[in-house]
């Protein structure tokens, strides 16, 4: 198998030569350059498979650095890599929009995140499943989002929650109940939120390794995933450290194949901080002519922040017995198909959540199993085909 080629940008010339070396152990072809002159001259004459690189340099903004590079046809194509200590959700997500593929911010993690990230890129452009689709891989991210209240995202959050851990048995899924200012979650798990994200944020950055999180955030009894609950006040939600969430979604990252977040109505710059990672955004809706118009408003504005559209998944949840819209003229109010409907559940979903448990456990004859089910998969195969691994324009006898 040709080794897979990369190019470090790092002015730092102790990390850069600690990086080089972590990555020639682990069978990668790495060179280094310090400064963003000397990294354009040496990825435009000999094209990497990778570029990672330091957003702050000597010489040019690390944002504009991206930019050329995406501009230009030799480059335009290569996996990019953002290595540095900006960690403001403002920072991190501008620096995703510029371009890159992938960003870490520098912290004791970063090092076992970025590997699996290059691991995972080498095995999708090497290998494909039986069916043709890219391997489900880990690390991978799933929103849970509305236009409005009221629509029953959270119960469906965890609902479809537990029917993906059952489809990825052997795999690691964790939840975070991200609605502000009062999360919902940890109610309908039935557990208590003493420890929630707020409190996560607040812990020292260097505490927050994948060891702490897997002895701090316990698996949910009958749910098959584990739970991050969210603030459990206005006031708790007040004290939320903004610029300790994109570490702590890269760590959370680290430590599970699967990160589901409920972020409710929330489109606040945090907000679309992790709408900006997913590989795939539930989008859930009533079949309800004011709440389709509400939802074809947060396309247009998820289209404008640069989410993909391919990403998007619509989901539409009858939480009133009454008919409204049908199916056709639901579509073609919001201009987007419906992957997944679900029918009137009458009481069975506020009973399922008082006792703390699966719909399908309590009452395992309802006719939205199906419906469920087909939507975890549905979300399951749109992360598969996200995220094309970027091909190298040409690697002079390196192709992968």
């Amino acid at each position: 198998m040709p080794l897979s080629t990369i190019l470090l940008i790092e002015p730092d010339a102790t990390a850069a030569e600690f990086m080089r070396r972590t990555l020639t152990r682990a069978g990668y072809v790495a060179k280094a350059e310090s400064t963003a002159k000397e990294g354009l001259i040496h990825a435009w004459r000999d094209p990497p498979d990778t570029i990672i690189l330091e957003l702050d340099l000597p010489d040019v903004n690390g944002l504009d650095l991206v930019r050329k590079l995406r501009s230009d046809s030799r480059t335009s194509r290569t996996t990019l890599v953002g290595l540095s200590y900006r960690r403001q959700p403002e920072e991190v997500k501008a620096a995703l929009a510029a371009g890159l593929d992938g960003y870490f911010v520098k912290q004791p993690d970063a090092v076992e995140g970025l590997m699996r990230f290059l691991a995972q890129t080498r095995a999708r452009a090497q290998a494909t499943t039986e069916d043709g689709t890219s391997p489900l891989q880990p690390g991978r991210l799933i929103i849970f989002l509305s236009a409005k209240g009221g629509v029953g995202t959270s119960s469906l959050c965890m609902n479809v929650s537990w029917q993906l851990a059952s489809q990825i048995p052997g795999q690691q899924l964790a939840v975070i109940d991200f609605v502000l200012p009062i999360g919902s979650l940890a109610q309908i798990a039935g557990v208590a939120p003493t420890f929630n994200l707020v409190g996560l944020t607040e812990q020292p950055p260097e505490a927050v390794t994948p060891d702490y999180i897997r002895r701090t955030i316990p698996s949910v009894g009958g749910w098959g995933f584990r739970l991050l609950p969210g603030p459990p006040s206005p006031a708790d939600s007040a004290r939320l450290q903004n610029d300790r969430l994109a570490p702590i979604l890269q760590t959370m990252r680290v430590t599970f194949e699967f990160l589901v977040m409920d972020v409710g109505r929330n489109l606040s710059r945090l907000s679309l901080l992790v709408l900006s990672q997913a590989e795939a955004v539930v989008l859930v809706l009533t079949p309800d002519p004011v709440v389709a118009a509400m939802t074809a408003s947060v396309l247009r504005f998820l289209a404008e922040q640069g989410i993909p559209d391919e990403r998007i998944l619509l989901v539409s949840n009858r939480v009133l017995g009454v008919e409204d819209m049908a199916g056709s003229a639901l579509q073609d109010s919001v201009g987007r198909r419906i992957v997944g409907s679900l029918p009137h559940l009458g009481e069975s979903m506020s009973l399922a959540n008082r006792f703390h448990s699966p719909l399908l456990v309590r009452f395992p004859n309802e006719t939205a199993s199906l419906a469920l089910r087909d939507i975890a998969a549905a979300v399951l195969g749109r992360i598969s085909r996200a995220r094309a691994p970027a091909q190298p324009s040409h690697v002079e006898g390196n192709h992968q």
